[in-house]
């Protein structure tokens, strides 16, 4: 190393140390709110008194495993003594494939790096084994065991500056400058986060909604407290019968219309589909009392009325996104039940109904945690958005961690990360009920759901179902999806797709990635749905244009779109930009 260089990261080791000091001062200041609806007492006192159970009664127990762990750990660094000395040994402990942390080379051909992936993936096997040695109920093991993922996925050597070699290359080719500008990027993440901490996954100054997000061409025809109803410029001729999206109210609506080259609505208009949308408020403390009755009265109803009076339809489409899902189909047993067939077909992307299976989400939600959350007034976005990220932490925190503050580099323009940072709240009482009468109690699915003063029994409900469900959805699993389908008493489609909750829903046909799989026998277990499945290339939206098309209708003159003169405002609207 030159003096040249040796001076420069004098320089920036010591620019890095001001950085810190200046980073403790900001950390001195800052309140950040504990997220209690992680814990679970009752989980962690089982744990507890089993853990000590194994220490003072069958201290056997812990002795053999801890003997297996050091046979294990001694065999591990004789075989890299090998290693070093050239003989060929095969690793004995390997990441999976799909793991991007060990991608660069070194994991594999340097002796050190090698070393300490094979140890971090053995001892983690261990810890994972540790949980299961226990006696513990299913509940409780399934709590705990996500929280060692959590703590397994913290300490991985690739999110430390001293054990990852690719950040150790980048520190000496860029002379330390990439430590400057990581712990810049923290200082500012930490500046701009309100109570709870937010790793920036997104380039916040690459996207506007309006502006190259949300472009699609509409008007908000009506509003009421809780939504925005918005209606898109239609091509000269469309389908006789409508659709109307019901996103969900977690996040903003515009995942669906994205930018230009990925916005479902776009699709959908550009396939000669009128649309309609509905965009959810993003409610302060003056809604706190609304409730999920009213999300479906103020929503779904008060559109669908809006929507046949004022444009003449007798039916509409109507497709519902995770939670936007539920409510569609809560909204369909609720207008059977009236004798209500304005909805024609429905369609539900990643919709949970049957909650016995509701996958890790439900790790967090417990009785004592709902009778804490009744205090507040508002749920925070911020508070929901931490929670969806530790379902994924490695893809959504420390992947970002290891960008932005060790390599020191900026999150990449993505479009969908950037509607993920973008969290809404949610008004107490609808949170509320949503989560004790769904995740805790089931009462949807179990018939014993009250809405408006109508049960809810989707049984009766006999219209056509296209149910569309993702391989890899932490939030929904698939096989929740395909089970849950099976009550409703009409016509069904399950649909599988590539990737997750999100992605795998916003597949243009253009991007041609990942793939879907059919299978028209719903009736079978899911392991032989799964295994009966085939598979096609690309995307899912072609396959369910043809299975929509069918209810459609014939090709018709569109409404007159220029001659709807007193909409409230252009879209995006408003509401969604609060």
């Amino acid at each position: 190393m030159t003096n040249n260089h040796s001076d420069k990261l004098i320089s920036n080791l010591q620019e890095f140390s001001r950085q810190y000091q200046e980073l403790l001062q900001i950390l001195a200041s800052k309140s950040f709110e504990h997220n209690t609806q992680i814990l679970n007492s009752e989980a962690i006192g089982e744990f507890a008194g089993k853990f000590s159970e194994d220490v003072m009664v069958k201290p056997q127990k812990i002795i053999r495993r801890n003997s297996e762990y050091m046979c294990n750990m001694m065999e591990l660094v004789s075989n890299s003594v090998a290693k070093y000395m050239g003989q060929q040994v095969e690793d004995k402990y390997d990441a999976e494939v799909a793991d991007r942390r060990f991608k660069d080379l070194a994991w594999r051909e340097h002796v050190y790096f090698n070393f300490l992936k094979q140890s971090y993936l053995m001892s983690s096997k261990w810890l994972q084994q540790g949980v299961d040695y226990l006696n513990l109920n299913d509940q409780t093991k399934a709590y705990i065991n996500f929280f060692t993922k959590q703590f397994i996925n913290a300490t991985s050597p690739s999110n430390f500056a001293v054990s990852n070699p690719k950040v150790i290359s980048e520190t000496m080719n860029s002379e330390g400058e990439n430590l400057v500008r990581g712990i810049k990027n923290f200082i500012k993440d930490l500046q701009s986060s309100d109570k709870i901490f937010s790793i920036s996954t997104s380039d916040n100054q690459a996207f506007r909604v309006g502006e190259n997000l949300a472009t699609t061409r509409g008007k908000v025809i009506y509003q009421n407290e809780l939504m925005q109803l918005i209606c898109y410029q239609p091509k000269s001729k469309t389908y006789a019968t409508p659709i109307l999206l019901v996103p969900p109210w977690i996040n903003k609506y515009y995942i669906l219309d994205l930018s230009e080259k990925n916005s479902f609505v776009k699709w959908l208009v550009d396939n000669n589909y009128q649309v309609f949308l509905i965009s959810w408020v993003n409610p302060d403390e003056k809604l706190t009392m609304k409730n999920f009755a009213d999300y479906l009265q103020e929503g779904i109803i008060d559109s669908l009325d809006y929507i046949c009076c004022n444009f003449g339809y007798s039916k509409l489409n109507m497709i519902g996104y995770c939670l936007g899902g539920t409510l569609l189909a809560s909204a369909l047993a609720y207008l059977k039940a009236k004798n209500d067939d304005r909805i024609g077909t429905a369609t539900l992307f990643t919709t949970l109904l049957d909650f016995s299976n509701a996958g890790d989400l439900k790790l967090f939600i417990n009785k004592g945690n709902l009778d804490h959350i009744k205090n507040h007034n508002i749920f925070s976005g911020r508070q929901m958005g931490a929670i969806f990220n530790m379902l994924r932490s490695n893809e959504m925190v420390w992947s970002f961690f290891v960008n932005n503050y060790l390599l020191g580099k900026k999150p990449l323009d993505f479009d969908i990360l950037f509607w993920n940072a973008d969290n809404t709240n949610l008004p107490i009482k609808m949170h509320e009920f949503y989560l004790r009468n769904m995740y805790v109690e089931n009462n949807l699915f179990q018939g014993k759901l009250k809405l408006l003063d109508t049960i809810i029994d989707l049984s009766k409900v006999n219209n056509p179902i296209f149910a569309l469900s993702t391989r890899e959805d932490q939030i929904v699993p698939w096989q929740a999806s395909l089970d849950a389908l099976k009550i409703f008493a009409g016509e069904k489609e399950f649909c599988q797709a590539g990737s997750g909750h999100v992605a795998g829903v916003i597949n243009p046909p253009a991007q041609n990635k990942y793939s879907f799989w059919l299978n028209k026998n719903i009736a079978t277990s899911q392991n032989e749905w799964l295994n009966q499945a085939k598979e096609y290339q690309g995307s899912w939206w072609n396959h369910w244009h043809k299975w929509q098309s069918k209810y459609a209708g014939d090709m018709v003159s569109a409404l007159d779109y220029n001659n709807i003169k007193d909409y409230i405002e252009l879209a995006p609207g408003k509401y969604v930009m609060r």
